[in-house]
């Protein structure tokens, strides 16, 4: 029954109290992105380390898609799984969907610090397993590049980067310099004038996609696919699961593997789970949050229903939430 200024400020310091007391990183949980979005800028302009958790439409066909959602969402889940986080502000519908589990996050990050001794060929096959493209010239996230003893690497968003052993987020590309094999030099530089500005002595690499299949997986993926073929009888699904295999063999495309989450993970972790236990969590209108949950369940279930309908997966990986 609190107006919002009120409301805000009673969520800020409970969080505050929280967090002095237990250490803990208080999730909260509201009806809708326009109170998520109010109260994460309350948040932001009294200096509290939060992070607004966003629901994302998965891409079930092969077509490009923006991935600024899904740097928000794993902005997020390395804040929880390093604990850097006062607060997480989401709604059901995003809290309930299936993402990377925790300890797939953890498995897929790495540091690099000057001094270290760098197998170039390894490096660039964790980054590979990490997400990130090669490409000739660093231009955005997720993107790195090779050019004798340098190597640029772009982080997404949630990589953190340490300046004179300070932790500091910057949304700049990084340049590696090898003296042989070993790190000489690290700097933040700039992406539009490829220039080196700030020196750096060390950064984490983080996943840059929110799912990620290793040859295992695709090579489950691709059975899936081809036994589906088999058994479409509409033209347009063989068309559509045709070139999937297309793109799966010639490796040009791997949107459409937000259809095979629950493949690809098979744990089927949410948000809820990348926290060590169980978080401290405030949930503001409980009737209005169990509506929107119980209608995002819903809708999800009918685009699940037509896509098993139309032979484009099969029924036991058509799940894509947590219930």
């Amino acid at each position: 029954g609190l107006c919002d200024g009120a409301e805000s400020a009673l969520i800020f310091s409970l969080v505050s109290d929280i967090k002095a007391k237990y250490g803990k990183c208080v999730l909260i949980l509201v009806d809708e992105e326009r109170r998520a979005n109010r109260l994460n800028d309350f948040f932001r302009k009294s200096g509290m380390k939060r992070e607004f958790y966003p629901v994302r439409d998965f891409n079930f066909y092969d077509m490009t898609a923006s991935r600024e959602l899904e740097y928000d969402r794993l902005r997020v889940l390395c804040g929880v799984a390093f604990s850097t986080l006062d607060a997480v502000i989401t709604t059901p519908d995003a809290l309930l969907q299936y993402t990377m589990p925790r300890e797939e996050l953890l498995a897929r990050t790495f540091s690099i610090g000057i001094g270290d001794t760098v197998d170039t060929d390894e490096l660039l096959r964790k980054l590979l397993a990490t997400g990130y493209s090669p490409c000739e010239l660093v231009e955005g996230a997720g993107q790195y590049a090779v050019r004798g003893g340098i190597i640029d690497i772009f982080p997404t968003l949630g990589a953190s980067v340490e300046i004179d052993g300070q932790g500091e987020g910057e949304a700049l590309p990084i340049r590696i310099e090898l003296f042989g094999d070993e790190i000489d030099r690290l700097t933040l530089f700039d992406p539009i004038t490829q220039r080196s500005r700030t020196p750096i002595e060390r950064f984490s690499i983080t996943p840059s996609k929110e799912i990620i299949a290793d040859d295992d997986k695709i090579s489950k993926i691709r059975d899936q696919v081809s036994e589906l073929l088999g058994i479409a009888r509409d033209d347009e699904a063989k068309k559509e699961l045709r070139h999937e295999l297309f793109s799966i063999e010639a490796k040009t495309s791997n949107s459409f593997f937000d259809k095979f989450i629950s493949l690809i993970y098979p744990q089927r972790k949410s948000l809820l789970d990348s926290f060590k236990d169980t978080p401290a969590s405030i949930v503001c209108d409980i009737a209005g949050v169990r509506a929107k949950a119980k209608k995002a369940l819903e809708l999800e279930r009918e685009l699940a229903d037509a896509l098993v309908g139309a032979c484009l997966i099969s029924e036991e990986y058509a799940v894509y939430s947590d219930t």
